[in-house]
């Protein structure tokens, strides 16, 4: 089961929602997503990747091809900035990661010369503490890469620089998709009451696209821009 929005919905409470299945009494399966807290808020995949990707739907139905490369042009900005962000926070987690490493041969040769048994489990401990540490570190670096390869920014320029721009947004494969959506849309709010909040990443995009007119459609109760 593929679920296209894993990690870019935020429950009402503030949890990241992931992906999960049941089965009905006939054995059917039901795909939705998940708040990771107590509140279990739940909503069908089908229903709200419908309505997320629909977006760019109304991007090719009620925008024009000027205010469509005008809206592309910030999220490539937008895409490009927070690639450098990335970039800044894998080089400052490998360069603590090096740190840790570089502790832990501290304390395994401090141990080797140490007959003193109290000092011998300060270390231990000590180690058993860095180990934690090296760990959560490099659970952070991975998530932050491959959050770094899912952020295709080169997709921009071929959709800017085209002439027909929304023959261009028909043919974007899911990925494609999915990677645009992302830059244009900096957070995705599910409600208890299963209605969406959209904050847009700026609010150039947000007036280009006339969101403020257009809650209907997008089938929410509140747009922000951050």
């Amino acid at each position: 089961m593929v679920y296209l929005l894993s990690g870019q919905l935020t429950c009402e409470c503030g949890k990241i929602m992931a992906g999960a299945t049941s089965r009905g009494r006939k054995g059917e399966l039901y795909a939705y997503y998940k708040c990771q807290s107590k509140c279990k808020t739940r909503i069908r995949q089908d229903y709200v990747e419908e309505k997320v990707f629909g977006i760019l739907d109304y991007l090719i139905q009620h925008v024009d091809d000027e205010k469509l490369r005008s809206v592309f042009k910030t999220a490539k900005q937008i895409a490009e900035n927070y690639t450098k962000q990335l970039n800044t926070a894998i080089q400052n987690s490998k360069l603590e990661l090096k740190q840790l490493e570089e502790e832990k041969q501290a304390h395994i040769n401090a141990i080797s010369r140490i007959d003193d048994q109290g000092i011998i489990r300060e270390l231990n401990a000590k180690l058993m503490f860095n180990k934690l540490n090296r760990l959560r570190v490099q659970k952070y670096l991975n998530d932050i890469e491959q959050l770094l390869t899912k952020l295709k920014a080169d997709i921009f320029p071929e959709l800017i620089e085209t002439y027909d721009v929304k023959k261009d947004l028909s043919s974007l494969n899911t990925d494609g998709k999915r990677t645009l959506l992302m830059s244009l849309i900096k957070k995705i709010t599910v409600k208890k009451d299963k209605s969406i909040e959209y904050e847009f990443g700026s609010k150039d995009i947000a007036d280009l696209l006339g969101v403020q007119k257009s809650l209907n459609f997008f089938h929410t109760n509140k747009i922000t821009v951050i």
